[in-house]
């Protein structure tokens, strides 16, 4: 199993190390792009990990905004955990969790007679 990768919550410059864990996907790729980088001895194709709005710096294990760089307000730490153990966001994602309502009805009663 793939070690799980987690981001800072707050912004890198405030020190602050609360962190949540990417979701399953974005931790696979992430550690795909860790593994080329360690075996190809630092090349630049795998330093970056482009996740849409938000880019991975490999190396400097650290997450920035792709259209905005230099945004530095906005930098989050980046680290790779020990294990592929890690909190979910939020319980949303499974189906046990989502309740809906229905108004149940007499099937033998179609109304017509």
């Amino acid at each position: 199993m793939n070690p799980a990768w987690f981001e800072g919550v707050y912004p890198a410059v405030t020190k602050d190390e609360t962190l949540v864990a990417f979701d399953d996907i974005t931790s696979m790729s992430l550690e795909r792009f860790n593994n080329k980088f360690k075996e190809t001895n630092g090349k630049p194709e795998y330093r970056y990990v482009v996740l849409g709005i938000c880019t991975v710096d490999i190396k400097l294990r650290l997450m920035i905004l792709t259209e905005e760089h230099d945004n530095t307000a906005m930098h989050r730490i980046v680290i790779r955990g020990t294990t592929h153990f890690r909190a979910r966001r939020s319980k949303e994602r499974h189906s046990g969790s989502i309740t809906v309502s229905f108004t149940l009805r007499d099937m033998t009663n179609t109304g017509y007679d």
